[in-house]
């Protein structure tokens, strides 16, 4: 969540959020950017590629958001209001497959399915799905609204997701 801009704002790669003091995601962020900042600095040929927040099978997301959604324990972050934008692994593996073979070198590139949606929409899908009641408002997640812009990555890797967006990923 390197790129997100918090709020409604779209975020591309130039767009680097920069956490409060004591934002809950100012660890992940700061670790990632010094990563980032590592692989720039090497003598090294590089190319970061800057996934959405990602689901599908083995990442545990899906499987715990509708587990959630039958116990009827499922919560929003917050309000919901707060932007996610999602990357199926599928869509990442392709992702990198296209990277690999054409290398669009010394590039971050953000990688997410096409259509950022609000958390209270795919929790409200995921309860959909499952038949059980819409999710409450929970605690604060910690991290920023997450709205990202994949145009880039679509440009230079000649690549697109196949699942342009959580209902089409989220399938049961």
């Amino acid at each position: 969540m390197v790129n997100a801009a918090g709020g409604d704002a779209w975020a591309d790669e130039r767009s680097v959020h920069v956490p409060r003091e004591n934002d809950v995601a100012a660890r992940a962020i700061g670790a990632a950017l010094a990563m980032e900042d590592a692989v720039r600095r090497s003598e090294l040929d590089w190319l970061i590629l800057r996934g959405g927040l990602f689901y599908g099978p083995g990442t545990g997301f899906d499987d715990d958001w509708f587990a959630r959604a039958r116990a009827g324990k499922l919560r929003l972050p917050g309000d919901g209001e707060d932007f996610v934008s999602l990357l199926h692994i599928a869509d990442m593996a392709e992702a990198t497959l296209a990277a690999i073979t054409r290398w669009p070198s010394r590039q971050a590139l953000i990688v997410a399915d096409d259509r950022p949606a609000r958390w209270r929409e795919v929790f409200s899908y995921v309860a959909s799905v499952c038949g059980a009641a819409e999710p409450e408002p929970g605690r604060r997640a910690g991290f920023p609204s997450f709205r990202v812009k994949n145009g880039r990555a679509r440009q230079a890797l000649a690549w697109a997701p196949f699942f342009a967006d959580y209902r089409a990923g989220l399938v049961r």
